[in-house]
């Protein structure tokens, strides 16, 4: 089994459901649309595990702890992370998240 690529806890400050203590895994990353303003690229990144729930929407530490995975993951797709915020609710899916993001690139 492929290990995930982030591990993440909530801390119960999503508006629509208890996240408390609960462990959700990613197992992938995408981009799913991508525009260039001035020198910023707007992502919209996808998250992608076995047991993503869209009541974690506006969880802030899930919010905060996934910029580490998924600024590794832009990297290697040659972006530079900027700024990662959680999509509107009505992209959020069983299985799948989705984050705003502002990325520099291409980086090397």
């Amino acid at each position: 089994m492929k290990k995930p690529l982030a591990k993440l806890t909530g801390n119960n400050t999503s508006l629509w459901g208890n996240t408390k203590g609960k462990e959700f895994l990613v197992n992938e990353f995408g981009i799913s649309y991508s525009t260039l303003q001035e020198d910023i690229y707007f992502l919209s990144l996808d998250a992608y595990g076995p047991n993503l729930d869209w009541q974690a929407y506006t969880d802030r530490k899930i919010e905060k702890d996934i910029q580490t995975a998924a600024a590794k993951y832009l990297k290697s797709k040659k972006f530079k992370l900027k700024t990662l915020s959680w999509s509107e609710q009505g992209m959020q899916n069983d299985g799948k998240w989705n984050f705003d993001v502002k990325a520099f690139g291409p980086v090397s």
